[in-house]
């Protein structure tokens, strides 16, 4: 049962330290998602012709409001994370024991991991939007990548930022899911423990 025990604290800190990394991941990458300064997760792509053969892209719209929840998200998870992360430790040292409201650490993980959910969601149709914003006039290309690899603007590497946000955001709503579950695993083995110890003082 200790080595149980154990195994399931050792496993709750590597969790907690994978959401870690992946909430600054987020953070960091999605900061580099603009376009002449401003967010583009939620940019609208308007093409207009100059006066002469040229064509400037116009991203419209621009709206900070989307990296803001992102980024203000996955900034307050990473502190919670940060959290959890020295309550595990100072557990596994005994210095704390599990408290009555560790369900209620569980449900804060579930609603951190719809959260994340939505993250992924909004940058996906972010990033789908501005595809066919971009696509739209050039037919030619299939994918966006084709499209940055052949024109030349302001923002390379859009698509990549985009991606790599919503990888990093999939395994923060994945690894708060697991850590939901590790948090109940842990509060019913503490009951299994505590109910032992009740029949065992009456036995004697």
């Amino acid at each position: 049962m200790s080595f149980r025990k154990d195994m399931l604290r050792y496993g709750t800190l590597v969790i907690l330290a994978v959401i870690f990394i992946a909430g600054l991941s987020v953070i960091i990458i999605t900061a580099e998602i603009k376009y002449d300064g401003e967010c583009m997760v939620s940019a609208v792509v308007e093409w207009k012709s100059s006066k002469g053969s040229s064509v400037n892209i116009y991203v419209l719209n621009t709206s900070s409001a989307s990296c803001s929840f992102i980024m203000g998200y996955h900034g307050l998870a990473v502190a919670v994370c940060f959290v959890f992360f020295i309550y595990f430790i100072l557990l596994l040292r005994k210095v704390v024991v599990y408290p009555r409201a560790l369900p209620w650490f569980a449900l804060l993980c579930i609603i951190a991991a719809v959260f994340s959910l939505v993250c992924v969601m909004v940058l996906y149709i972010g990033l789908s939007n501005l595809c066919d914003g971009f696509l739209e006039r050039y037919e030619g290309y299939t994918t966006c990548e084709a499209f940055e690899s052949s024109y030349h603007y302001d923002r390379k590497g859009f698509t990549g930022l985009f991606k790599g946000a919503q990888i990093a955001s999939w395994l923060s709503c994945v690894f708060w899911a697991v850590m939901a579950l590790m948090l109940f695993a842990q509060r019913k083995s503490f009951r299994i423990r505590r109910s032992l110890r009740v029949e065992n003082s009456i036995q004697t």
